[in-house]
């Protein structure tokens, strides 16, 4: 195994899928490649709004990388990452198209239960839609708001 696909978006379950992903890319000296899927805001929102919109979720999407990338360095694997504007399963299978990747891991779980239920679960999607196989690693229990909030200004938007 050379390259392994690691869906992330900060949530328990992308961590847990990071965690997993990680011991398994070290134990077979695989590389990794972080992805990171934005769901671009509606630009109805109005341009401040769609505007602070597009830069918190990108704020949130480069912390999320940050530490994955610092997660694999502590644990001595090479990695990479990218961060796309597309729907979660639609990035990872063409990363995973694009790096020649021999797995994609994935939570079993994202960053909302309401986003899931109007658009269908991103594990669900990639088994169905990707080549590649795929790894969904289970999340050991509830999942918790986002483990870092988003701060725009000095003021705490969400948790």
């Amino acid at each position: 195994m050379k390259r392994i696909v690691i869906g992330i978006d900060g949530s328990a379950g992308a961590n847990e899928a990071v965690t997993s992903a990680l011991e398994l890319a070290q134990a077979l000296g695989a590389a990794v490649t972080f992805v990171c899927a934005r769901v671009v805001p509606s630009a109805m929102l109005g341009k401040p709004y769609y505007q602070r919109e597009l830069d918190l979720e990108m704020a949130h999407a480069r912390q999320v990388v940050h530490e994955a990338l610092e997660e694999a360095a502590a644990a001595d694997v090479e990695a990479d990452s990218e961060i796309l504007d597309s729907a979660p399963a639609d990035a990872l299978v063409a990363v995973a198209m694009t790096h020649d990747a021999d797995l994609i891991v994935v939570g079993s779980r994202g960053l909302g239960a309401v986003h899931t239920a109007i658009f269908g679960s991103v594990s669900k999607a990639l088994v169905t839609k990707s080549r590649t196989p795929v790894l969904v690693v289970k999340t050991s229990g509830q999942e918790p708001k986002r483990d870092h909030p988003l701060v725009h200004d000095g003021a705490v938007l969400s948790r």
